[in-house]
């Protein structure tokens, strides 16, 4: 496996390491505040790796279509299911679940309207 793929695998399974350890409930308050804040410095090193990434060929241009595909889906996928299941059980669904499934929307909508008219 090459080296770039294996720092991006380290770096995603280290963010979600951080994100299970969030959520898990058993950190004490002062942990709480630290662990936030490494989830999100370790986002915003996967995001600046996902932005700045240059494509070798066009192989390699499609493994990256293909794993943002995938990515959209799975997040929609999730949001989705949350919103149906909080509908089907009456209980109250956070308002930011609505927001998070309408950005992916909308950034997708208008990722395509800037590649077909920039790249």
């Amino acid at each position: 496996m090459a080296p770039k793929i294996t720092k991006e695998i380290a770096v995603g399974v280290l963010l979600l390491l951080i994100l299970s350890i969030c959520y898990m409930g058993f950190l004490p308050q002062s942990m709480k505040m630290m662990t936030h804040t490494a989830l999100v410095v370790v986002f915003g090193i996967v995001a600046s790796l996902i932005w700045y990434e240059k494509p070798a060929d066009e192989r390699e241009q499609s493994h990256k279509l293909v794993s943002a595909q995938v990515a959209f889906t799975a997040g929609g996928l999730v949001l989705v299911g949350t919103i149906v299941y909080g509908g089907l059980t009456a209980t109250q669904i956070h308002p930011s679940i609505y927001l998070s499934f309408g950005a992916m929307v909308l950034g997708k909508i208008l990722g395509r309207l800037w590649a077909s008219r920039y790249r």
